[in-house]
């Protein structure tokens, strides 16, 4: 079973998720792939980021975290890095990474969700209605697919 996810804040790349191993494989350019989900280097990790059977989904590198309502995501800002992080039963782990500021022209702004897929996934993560929105347009349905026990 594979999963293509969107590189986070670019329509034509494309990565491969190998949902038997949870590795990323290969990144593609192209816009002719349909992908659900993104993902994005958070420091020196892959992250990724999904929606499966209705159920949320966060990888890091070859990890793979079912989300629930025993699960915490954190995400704060200090000094020049981001600070992202999961927890779930006793097992937690905390991405450390430099980011990106957003861009600024005279006629475009971006905000600061819009170049940092760490704080773009707190904020979902926080939100029904885009939880919601984004279940509707990422969510696939794969048979058979068996969600990983808590890493």
């Amino acid at each position: 079973m594979k999963l293509y996810l969107n590189k986070y804040n670019e329509v034509n790349k494309n990565i491969l998720l190998d949902l038997k191993d949870f590795k990323f494989k290969e990144e593609i350019d192209s816009v002719n792939i349909d992908s659900f989900g993104f993902y994005d280097l958070l420091g020196e990790k892959k992250v990724g980021f999904t929606s499966i059977n209705e159920n949320l989904f966060l990888f890091i590198e070859e990890v793979c975290y079912k989300l629930d309502i025993d699960s915490k995501v954190d995400y704060k800002r200090k000094d020049d890095f981001a600070y992202f992080s999961i927890t779930q039963k006793n097992n937690s782990c905390e991405l450390k990474y430099s980011f990106e500021e957003p861009l600024s022209t005279l006629g475009y702004s971006e905000s600061d969700e819009d170049s940092d897929l760490g704080l773009w996934i707190f904020n979902l993560l926080n939100s029904p209605e885009k939880i919601k929105f984004f279940k509707e347009y990422n969510n696939i349905y794969i048979d058979n697919f068996v969600a990983p026990a808590v890493p």
